[in-house]
C-alpha cells in the first residue's frame, strides 16, 4: 500500500508540474495538493510501521522479564504483561484501490487513545465509502471496530501471536 501511494503521489506531483509548464495554474495547485496528500499518506504509514515494529521488537527482547511479571518502562509509561494496547485502523478507497491504515500499538490508559481513534474514525468516515460493493462494508467494520477501541491486546497475547 505505501509504495502505491508514494507512485501516485509522483504521478501528481509530475502532473501538476506538467500543468504548470502549460499554463494549467489551477489544475497545477490541484496536483500539488493531492500530491502532498498522498504524499505525506506515505510517510505517515512508514511512520506508524516503524513505531509498531519497535514496540514489537522492545516486547520480543523483554519476552522473559514480562513473563516473570516485571514493569518495565517503555517511552515513559509502565509495561507488563497484563498492559492492554490498541490499534486503530482508518480504511480509504478510492474507485478500485482500497486499502487499510494502521495506527501504532498504542498503549491503553497512558497513551491518548480517544483523540487518536476519533481521528482514525474521523479519516474513515470521510474516505472509506468511494468504492463498491467494498466501501462502505469495510467503513462501517472498521468504524465499529474504532469506536470499540480499536484491536487490543494484552502484551501476553501480542507475544503468543508473535511466537506463531
Amino acid at each position: 500500500m505505501k509504495y502505491i501511494s508514494f507512485a501516485f503521489s509522483v504521478l501528481f506531483l509530475g502532473f501538476a508540474f506538467y500543468n504548470f509548464y502549460i499554463g494549467e495554474y489551477a489544475d497545477s495547485v490541484a496536483g500539488v495538493f493531492f500530491g502532498a496528500f498522498i504524499g505525506s499518506i506515505f510517510f505517515y504509514v512508514n511512520f506508524q510501521e516503524k513505531r509498531s515494529l519497535e514496540f514489537l521488537n522492545f516486547v520480543l527482547l523483554n519476552e522473559q522479564k514480562l513473563k516473570n511479571n516485571a514493569i518495565l518502562l517503555y517511552r515513559k509509561k509502565y509495561i507488563t504483561k497484563e498492559t492492554i494496547v490498541t490499534k486503530f485502523w482508518a480504511y480509504c478507497s478510492f474507485i478500485v484501490v482500497t486499502f487499510k491504515l494502521p495506527s501504532s500499538y498504542l498503549i491503553v490508559k497512558q497513551d491518548d487513545t480517544r483523540t487518536i481513534g476519533f481521528a482514525y474514525s474521523i479519516v474513515t468516515l470521510f474516505l472509506g465509502w468511494w468504492s463498491f460493493p467494498s466501501g462502505p462494508i469495510e467503513t462501517l467494520t472498521t468504524l465499529t471496530k474504532n469506536i470499540r477501541g480499536g484491536d487490543k491486546k494484552n502484551v501476553l497475547q501480542l507475544i503468543n501471536e508473535m511466537k506463531k
